[in-house]
């Protein structure tokens, strides 16, 4: 605060003084500022700037002329309780801008307006709520004051907070921003800030225009007696109001059923797998080590459970370089020397030169490759697999059904071996009892088959299949196949093997004929004149033949 005093001499304003302020400390009588030089301002008037002025304590000021004498040499005055100040202060006194308890209330202190035009509104003290002093004022029209709900007018208590230089606390506007015409109207309003949050007066008039009561809608109040179950919010003109109320013809309705939902077999996520197999995956599918027979499982688990059951061994070895040959050595023995071995050369960058390999001193440990010349890099790599007798290597196929290319790409030499038959076979159950086949099979149209399983059938002219009988005044012979399946169309039959029918009640040794029944087989050779004879099987069991037709038909004339 600015400290300013006056001095005279014989009546006129003294120019050209040093004069000196002292400020001693009220309370504690201590000086707080000595023998300061002050600054001549002109016309008399010379200032000193109080730096360290807090409002808050009361101070003793006396400044010396040093030339002048008499009364005209001080001036000097004292802060203190407002009542008192405004009564000691000498007319003589040159302090300008000087702050008392009273203009700080004033400015700090809680201040609150209610509502009417008596002594409604109100300075607290320092302690917030006794009432210092109390003004009656009303609107500028000179209405009485009427709030809105729930935004009372109001000022917090604000002590210590004070604009650098000044006494006005930070919190206040200063009226030449808010009202630059003072005309007693606010124009404008800078920035609001807590020191945490800051808005503008656009977003503090948007936010209050948006702002609603939890009984209000818009501008609309909401009479809540009325909530129930199904019940709508509609507007009453006659309350200006909202209410709950139930509407004719207006239903509220959900699905919670998920299969009432429309659109469940939609294919709308393409980035899913389908559970009829249509949609196959588009990169590699990872695996699990699996708790459940069908589960997934991986590669490495399969590997796994193959070489802990002694069965494999593989490995991948660097290659020394310049080496001719590299020996490879097992974890773990190997029951057996009798393995077959697959390996693989591998390069990591070129140039790349071929290499021919024999593998030699093969033990239960391990074996050697030999190659056909010397290794001429650093980067060369074997991979290893070997895989017990009996057990299937990579790329390779353990059971000739599983190439499945369909067919195979030579002969096929049995040599000492030759092909079992099932001589119990069984594959479905049908009309009460069970079928079974075991031989030689193709598929042919059938156009006629009356008996289904087991139908003895001939080939017609056009190359397509029929059924055939023995009977006399017929030529529908000889029987070349048996039906496996039941119907007309492209079927399966069984050119020769084992067939079974549970049906059958034969007597195992029994001769099997073509029957004079159309569609069917005996074990009763005909003797009708005019008849065919041909023999297609033998029965070995109660229910089952093995069915050879051979092409040896008679015919019986007497």
């Amino acid at each position: 605060m600015w400290i300013l005093a006056y001095f005279t001499h014989d009546g006129e304003p003294a120019l050209g003084l040093s004069p000196v302020v002292t400020i001693r400390d009220v309370e504690t009588g201590n000086i707080v500022i000595s023998g300061a030089s002050m600054a001549e301002k002109g016309d008399g008037f010379y200032g000193y700037y109080f730096t360290s002025f807090n409002f808050e304590q009361n101070y003793a000021v006396i400044c010396d002329s040093i030339t002048l004498s008499g009364v005209e040499r001080y001036t000097y005055a004292a802060s203190g309780e407002y009542n008192s100040v405004l009564n000691d202060i000498e007319s003589t006194v040159g302090i300008v801008d000087l702050r008392t308890d009273l203009l700080r209330k004033i400015q700090t202190n809680r201040l609150e307006l209610f509502d009417g035009d008596i002594d409604n509104w109100i300075l607290y003290d320092d302690d917030g709520t006794t009432p210092l002093l109390t003004f009656s004022v009303s609107d500028k029209d000179g209405n009485i004051i009427v709030q809105c709900p729930n935004t009372p007018s109001k000022r917090s208590h604000a002590k210590g907070l004070a604009i650098s230089g000044s006494g006005t606390p930070e919190i206040y506007m200063r009226k030449s921003v808010y009202d630059p015409d003072n005309n007693g109207y606010v124009n404008a309003a800078e920035t609001i800030t807590d020191g945490v949050y800051t808005s503008t007066a656009i977003q503090v008039k948007n936010a209050v225009d948006k702002s609603h009561s939890s009984y209000q809608l818009g501008t609309k109040f909401v009479t809540e007696s009325g909530i129930a179950d199904g019940r709508v919010l509609i507007y009453n003109s006659s309350l200006d109001r909202l209410v709950y109320s139930t509407v004719s013809g207006i239903v509220a309705s959900g699905v919670s059923d998920h299969s009432k939902l429309t659109g469940l077999l939609a294919d709308d996520h393409p980035q899913y797998i389908l559970v009829d197999g249509t949609r196959a995956f588009t990169g590699e599918v990872e695996g699990i080590y699996p708790t459940k027979s069908g589960s997934l499982v991986t590669k490495q688990y399969v590997d796994d459970v193959l070489a802990s059951s002694g069965s494999i061994r593989y490995g991948r070895e660097h290659l020394s370089y310049n080496s001719i040959y590299t020996d490879i050595t097992f974890n773990s023995a190997l029951s057996s020397s009798n393995y077959s071995v697959l390996i693989s050369l591998e390069k990591e960058s070129p140039p790349i030169s071929e290499f021919g390999y024999t593998i030699t001193n093969k033990t239960v440990n391990g074996f050697r490759v030999n190659f056909s010349g010397h290794i001429d890099d650093t980067d060369y790599y074997l991979n290893w697999q070997v895989a017990a007798s009996g057990v299937a290597q990579s790329n390779c196929i353990s059971k000739v059904q599983d190439d499945t290319s369909p067919e195979l790409g030579g002969d096929l030499t049995f040599n000492q071996y030759g092909v079992e038959l099932d001589t119990t076979p069984s594959g479905n159950f049908i009309h009460g009892y069970t079928i079974g086949y075991s031989g030689q099979f193709s598929y042919v149209n059938v156009d006629w088959n009356d008996t289904g399983f087991a139908c003895p059938l001939r080939v017609k002219t056009n190359g397509h299949f029929e059924q055939c009988t023995a009977a006399s005044g017929v030529f529908r012979i000889p029987c070349i196949a048996l039906a496996l399946e039941e119907g007309t169309g492209y079927k399966k039959v069984l050119w020769n093997g084992i067939i079974r029918k549970d049906s059958w009640s034969w007597t195992p040794g029994d001769i099997i004929y073509v029957s004079t029944v159309d569609g069917a087989l005996t074990n009763t050779k005909p003797t009708v004149s005019g008849s065919w004879v041909q023999v297609v099987g033998i029965a070995i069991t109660s229910n089952s033949i093995n069915f050879n037709s051979g092409l040896n038909v008679g015919y019986i004339n007497t």
